[in-house]
């Protein structure tokens, strides 16, 4: 008997995986306000926590007065998110390897100042998707700054535009990045395939490592896409 397919549905089914998809839900949502210190899915999981957790109020529900069993489960069942996942395993792995220089390749939800401030603080190296959604900021910086570069790679053609050392965006302590963004034409077999994405990182940009650059950037999409890559940790590619 295959059951493959069982134990998939009876993951969904349970707790953890009924609360996964509707924070993925929550994170689609778009955002009315732009600057707000808390995420618009951590408080919908919040509001969503509190009749979960049969709440008589708003203050009884924020209280210091929770049960340890109910404390315990906001924590690891609400309030826990793929950003506290990975800042927990940031933290492990300096610990665990010191000595050893990495590039962290990251989602857009990772293009924050705090994310990337602990990224540097830990020394080490990035390459993060920035989206306009997320960072209008930053493109509204890099807006007629950036220098064009056109190359291709046999039958593939990109072209490049690049800026170092601009705002991530008008936040406090925010930091300087990197901008790099990608426009490509990609022929494999009889299929034309165009894209598009930006990225900020800490690497110097040059005419040079461009195109390697990008390939790092779009190496994550490999481990996203997946089967075994559930984990949100699992998500961000991790490179010498």
């Amino acid at each position: 008997m295959k059951r493959g397919p069982h134990s998939k549905e009876k993951k969904r089914l349970s707790m953890t995986g009924l609360l996964g998809v509707v924070r993925e839900v929550f994170i689609k949502i778009p955002r009315m306000v732009k600057r707000q210190t808390i995420s618009l899915s951590d408080c919908l999981m919040s509001a969503l926590a509190m009749f979960g957790t049969k709440s008589p109020s708003l203050l009884a529900f924020d209280g210091p007065g929770l049960d340890d069993m109910v404390r315990h489960n906001l924590q690891t069942l609400y309030n826990d998110c793929e950003r506290n996942a990975f800042h927990r395993f940031l933290i492990d792995l300096k610990q665990e390897h010191p000595r050893l220089s990495l590039t962290i390749c990251s989602d857009a939800l990772s293009a924050t100042a705090p994310h990337i401030n602990e990224l540097k603080n830990l020394g080490y190296g990035f390459i993060i998707v920035a989206k306009t959604v997320g960072n209008q900021t930053l493109y509204e910086w890099v807006k007629g700054i950036t220098r064009e570069v056109k190359t291709t790679a046999g039958k593939n053609k990109y072209v490049f535009r690049y800026v170092n050392d601009v705002p991530l965006n008008d936040t406090k302590n925010t930091p300087n990045v990197n901008f790099l963004e990608c426009e490509w034409t990609e022929i494999k077999g009889r299929q034309v395939k165009t894209g598009r994405c930006g990225w900020v990182t800490n690497h110097d940009i040059t005419d040079k490592n461009l195109y390697e650059l990008m390939r790092g950037g779009r190496a994550r999409w490999k481990i996203e896409s997946a089967p075994q890559a559930h984990e949100g940790v699992l998500h961000e590619l991790i490179c010498a």
